[in-house]
């Protein structure tokens, strides 16, 4: 789980020096916007790692009698220097600048470790916790130094606490990174089960962190790989040493959790852990015994939602938080037929490797409490105690962290139909159309998921009730930009949504047409995706209602008028009901313009007519093709008669007159063999 370190309010807070700064605070300052520069950012970062400056802020990041100002400014120097352009470059000697820090902070972390002193080896700890968060490569190189853990396993039990809880917090950073996984878990499984299992209000804080430690190289071996993608038999040997502690010190992941749970709701908590705690909840509410224990924990929701809510709360806790409520809203991925078969391969590769000594793997049955039934009275319980005005408040985080797991969690909580009503009505679409409104130039996959929860409300709420006034125009280009997604169901959605639009008003329609939503919805009417071919055909057939559209289908000068036609009659024969019955009824609209008509006579529209008739043809297509026909007459001539009675039409008129059940359908067909008749076509008999 990846946690900012600063958001960007401090970050700007940390960079405006006031006459109340201390020298210290003003020379990191000054260091911040240094770093800073775009056009002189390699040489700056290269004086500042030779400088005695750049010790004194890797010490500073840890102290723990430093002041919370410095440490956020030589936190966010850190941070920047880190994950500056500068790292990646190659210097004079062939290595990267990159190495000449880590080499720097490895000393320092040394020096402090092994002056012997309590606040000193705190310092150690903290600084390379830091370092782990603002770049996982740095602090991996500096735990994972030969013997290193060992040395420190010797004598961490005779520690102070404030050391251990230090130490603790170090692993639970490092447990990112697969190296120091397989490290910690051989040289430190034994003493964090230890840690993670004696509660006692003196340790609470040792408790706590050993938890989260346990918690992320526990998640960490579930996954089945490591961070590099080898397969977990690779690291079987890891698994051991974890499981075996943990066994030894009975501790199961829903017990961990209880921990964090508990911490959470403990009012007494202070910040550093709770932030602690959260994080290890964010892990463990992957599993779906926990994501039950937490939702029928109507004290823990309500005090989540609480701290949702906090002003100016630390993005850290914020994203920690978000990750809770998406994990347990969390629906099961729908896998792809390709997907389905590579799992398919996966199990049976893992089962001839737990034949061979490996692995077992687990029954490829899924828990039945991550089934949609269970997802969705979660939902149901989240929702009912307060969700909405917690995520709304999560929204106005600038972190992009946080507002990714925000939309995420709408995304979830609006799939229920049941239940988007009540978001609605709770501000739950207004909050998703700011969060779009406010990054629509940004190419963000969660904008995209903000999106998408729109249209589920579009495609199922009267669009008037929930998006009034411009909000509804507001809608039109993130749904459009939905349907330039590369994922499927974000384009069926987006279609499915701006077709509801669409049957507003004429101003809707003209806003889709005026974002140059015409050729999107034509491209997508030649997906292989039958949902998708559908969609954008109804979509298209609300659209012929706006005058510029029906201008380009039915004016022959317009350039490629005759090609849209010719496919609409296409799609009017295809085997999907509903794309038949789209592309009919954009016909029968067309066919009230003598141009569109001619165009159709060119595509063997006669016949194709014919087709919309058939007796065992749906009654709605048959009503299109009645009002198609009346238009070819009136804008024909008697051939179009003779041409269209050779193919059977009046016929068909004439069965439909007398068997059809629906009296309107039944009348336009009366009216039409009237036509016929006023054309010289009059044997109805066959």
């Amino acid at each position: 789980m990846y946690v900012e370190i600063q958001d960007t309010q401090a970050k700007q807070k940390s960079n405006q020096v006031t006459p109340e700064d201390s020298p210290k605070l003003r020379r990191y300052k000054d260091i911040i916007r240094s770093v800073s520069d775009a056009d002189n950012e390699t040489s700056n970062i290269k004086k500042l790692i030779v400088s005695k400056d750049f010790v004194d802020i890797l010490q500073s990041c840890g102290d723990p009698a430093e002041t919370s100002d410095v440490k956020t400014a030589a936190i966010i120097v850190i941070t920047s220097t880190l994950n500056s352009r500068s790292m990646s470059e190659k210097q004079e000697n062939g290595s990267p600048l990159l190495t000449k820090v880590t080499s720097i902070a490895g000393l320092c972390f040394k020096q402090c470790f092994d002056s012997g002193k309590a606040a000193d080896k705190v310092n150690a700890f903290s600084t390379l916790t830091v370092l782990f968060q603002a770049n996982l490569s740095v602090g991996a190189e500096i735990l994972n130094q030969q013997g290193l853990l060992e040395d420190i396993m010797d004598t961490i039990d005779f520690e102070k606490i404030e050391v251990q809880v230090a130490f603790a917090n170090t692993l639970a950073q490092a447990c990112s990174d697969s190296h120091c996984r397989k490290n910690i878990s051989k040289n430190c499984s034994s003493w964090l089960a230890t840690k993670a299992s004696a509660k006692s209000e003196k340790d609470s804080k040792l408790h706590i962190s050993a938890s989260v430690a346990l918690t992320k190289l526990s998640n960490a071996n579930d996954k089945g790989t490591d961070s590099t993608g080898l397969d977990s038999s690779a690291t079987n040997n890891e698994v051991d040493h974890l499981a075996s502690a943990m066994k030894e010190h009975n501790i199961s992941r829903e017990q961990l959790s209880e921990t964090f749970k508990d911490a959470i709701k403990d009012s007494s908590t202070d910040s550093s852990q709770l932030l602690v705690a959260v994080e290890g909840l964010a892990y463990n509410s992957m599993e779906a015994s926990v994501k039950e224990a937490l939702v029928n924990d109507v004290e823990f929701l309500s005090r989540l939602f609480k701290l949702a809510q906090t002003k100016d709360g630390l993005s850290a806790m914020l994203f920690g938080i978000g990750t809770i409520l998406a994990n347990v809203t969390g629906y099961l991925p729908v896998l792809s037929e390709q997907q389905k078969q590579m799992k398919k391969l996966r199990d049976l590769a893992n089962a001839k490797g737990a034949g061979k000594g490996g692995k077992k793997p687990k029954e490829d049955e899924e828990d039945p409490r991550d089934q949609d039934e269970a997802v969705n009275a979660r939902i149901a319980i989240v929702v009912k105690h307060g969700v909405v005005p917690a995520l709304i408040e999560l929204s106005r985080n600038k972190s992009s962290n946080v507002q990714a797991v925000t939309c995420q969690t709408f995304l979830n909580i609006i799939t229920p139909n049941n239940l988007r009503g009540t978001i609605v009505q709770q501000g739950g679409a207004k909050c998703l159309l700011q969060l779009v409104g406010a990054q629509q130039t940004e190419k963000l996959d969660y904008i995209q998921v903000a999106s998408q929860a729109l249209a589920k409300i579009a495609i199922t709420m009267d669009p008037r009730i929930a998006f009034p006034g411009a909000a509804a125009h507001n809608l039109v280009k993130p749904l459009l930009k939905l349907c330039q997604d590369e994922k499927p169901l974000r384009n069926f959605e987006g279609l499915m949504g701006l077709t509801n639009l669409a049957s507003m008003d004429e101003n809707i329609r003209a806003r889709i047409y005026m974002e140059q939503g015409l050729p999107i919805i034509e491209g997508l009417q030649f997906s292989e995706n039958v949902m998708i071919r559908r969609a954008a055909t109804e979509l298209l057939c609300n659209m012929m209602f706006a005058a510029p559209v029906f201008e380009s289908y039915s004016d022959p000068s317009q350039p490629g008028a005759q090609a849209k036609i010719k496919l609409l009659l296409a799609l009017s024969d295809v085997e999907d009901f509903e794309t038949r019955r789209a592309a009919s009824g954009a016909l029968a609209i067309l066919a009230n313009s003598p141009g569109a008509c001619t165009m159709m006579i060119k595509e063997n529209g006669y016949q194709r007519v014919s087709q919309l008739l058939e007796k065992d043809e749906n009654v709605e297509v048959q009503h299109r093709g009645v009002e198609i026909v009346r238009c070819l007459l009136e804008h024909g001539t008697k051939e179009a008669a003779t041409s269209m009675a050779q193919h059977g039409v009046h016929l068909k008129l004439v069965d439909i007159a007398k068997n059809c059940k629906v009296q309107p359908v039944r009348g336009a067909a009366m009216e039409v063999l009237k036509q016929f008749s006023q054309n010289g076509v009059t044997d109805f008999n066959g």
